[in-house]
């Protein structure tokens, strides 16, 4: 048995002697670079395409031979998520400053995307919030947009209140509201509203504000000129009333606030 044992120890020393020798210079080569690869920062997206490239250059049986694979693609998940961040926080930050105008900003995502960097930002090591370019700056720009979200839901909820202030009686049931439009004109912010409902007999509609909407607007205004704050077209003919807009209003709580 103990002989037996000793061949089976042999052969097995041969065993991984002979895949040791069996694995390619350039696999070797490709293993080294992934070993040497520092702490990723910010600055390593030179040096991580360079080992990319080697590992990509090589057939498929010496990839399979390339130990430290894993280290490459955790190394590279790390470098593109301190990369994304910093793309949103400057997005943040361009947003929180700009001229509002129609669609594709989506202050309500970027909203919740900060506070998914700001939580991600706690459980970092000092070295990767180093990486993390303006996170006081990003909380500033927030702070903007957050009270953006809340004028565009006072001037939406008393463009609700005036759209059933003025049609009373009809039976009318506001099934969503959409900001369509967005611009801010100096210190003044004005927002374009979209407006959909249910007749008595379930026929759906869309109203369009073509006047501008601030937070200050009361809905006795809207509702003492309903045919420029309640149009049959949206205010440029390229907004889409369902998809448009910085902002994503939330129907039941512009309803309460209507309400109130």
């Amino acid at each position: 048995m103990k002989k037996i044992a000793a061949v089976t120890a042999a052969l097995l020393g041969v065993c991984i002697l002979l895949t040791a020798c069996g694995r390619s210079d350039d696999a070797k080569e490709v293993d080294a670079m992934i070993r040497s690869l520092s702490r990723v920062s910010l600055e390593s997206g030179e040096e991580l395409s360079q080992v990319r490239s080697a590992y990509d250059a090589l057939p498929d049986a010496e990839k399979a031979q390339v130990r430290q694979y894993e280290k490459l693609e955790e190394a590279e998940e790390t470098y593109r998520n301190f990369v994304q961040i910093n793309a949103d926080i400057a997005q943040m930050i361009e947003l929180s400053g700009a001229q509002f105008s129609n669609a594709e900003a989506g202050v309500t995502d970027l909203i919740e995307r900060a506070s998914e960097i700001r939580a991600a930002y706690e459980k970092m090591s000092a070295f990767e919030k180093a990486q993390i370019k303006d996170i006081d700056r990003m909380d500033d720009a927030i702070e903007k947009l957050q009270s953006y979200v809340q004028n565009a839901e006072t001037a939406a909820a008393a463009y609700v209140k005036g759209f059933l202030t003025t049609y009373a009686g009809k039976g009318y049931t506001v099934t969503g509201i959409y900001c369509i439009k967005n611009i801010r004109d100096g210190g003044t912010e004005y927002h374009f509203f979209a407006l959909t409902y249910e007749d008595a007999a379930g026929k759906t509609y869309e109203t369009y504000s073509t006047a501008r909407c601030t937070a200050e607007v009361t809905y006795d205004v809207i509702a003492a000129r309903p045919e420029i704050f309640f149009a049959e077209e949206p205010v440029a003919s390229s907004a889409d009333a369902l998809h448009n807009g910085n902002v994503t209003l939330d129907l039941e709580k512009i309803l309460e606030m209507a309400a109130a």
